[in-house]
């Protein structure tokens, strides 16, 4: 495969991961399975969880530290509230206009996903916003506290050159840091 295609490839795969602030597993083991499949790069954490990749030539040159951020803004669920609705809290920066009403996906711990509406929002809620979704299908018992969900977009596409992914900027930055 070509380095742009290779390249074009992992942004695609990355920018289609659910994923919060404090919810980054699913990226996490993305990065893994990546750093698995490449010669030369090891791949510790540090006292703080960061991912530090590396890698194993040696070389003279001091190092280049290259940051990106695992999670973006999204919903993670507190809890249950019955068959088809589900209490959430919002982790991220986003006018309160863009929630209430809003089609959103949840993803259970198997990445399936399972759609729903907003229907109501608590600004003011500490330390994050919370909102009320009525999912489409009741799924009693699927959907765990700490499971997330997005807005309910597209899966990533490339369209007159520029990417449209539901979570371009933070996760973007990741696939640039690794190409």
């Amino acid at each position: 495969m070509g380095s742009m295609k290779k390249h074009l490839k992992w942004l695609m795969e990355l920018t289609a991961i659910p994923t919060a602030a404090g919810e980054e597993t699913r990226v996490i083991d993305w990065i893994e399975r990546w750093v698995h499949s490449q010669n030369g790069i090891t791949l510790k954490r540090d006292k703080f969880g960061n991912l530090l990749l590396q890698q194993t030539r040696k070389s003279t040159k001091k190092p280049i530290y290259i940051t990106a951020h695992l999670d973006h803004p999204a919903f993670v669920v507190r809890k249950q509230i019955d068959d088809q609705h589900l209490e959430m809290e919002f982790r991220g920066g986003v006018n309160d206009a863009y929630f209430v009403g809003a089609k959103i996906e949840v993803f259970d711990n198997e990445n399936n996903g399972y759609k729903g509406t907003i229907q109501s929002l608590e600004p003011k809620a500490k330390p994050f916003k919370r909102v009320i979704v009525k999912l489409n299908k009741g799924v009693a018992g699927i959907l765990l506290k700490g499971d997330i969900a997005r807005w309910n977009f597209p899966a990533p596409v490339v369209k007159n050159g520029l990417l449209h992914a539901p979570a371009c900027d933070d996760l973007a930055g990741v696939a640039a840091a690794i190409s």
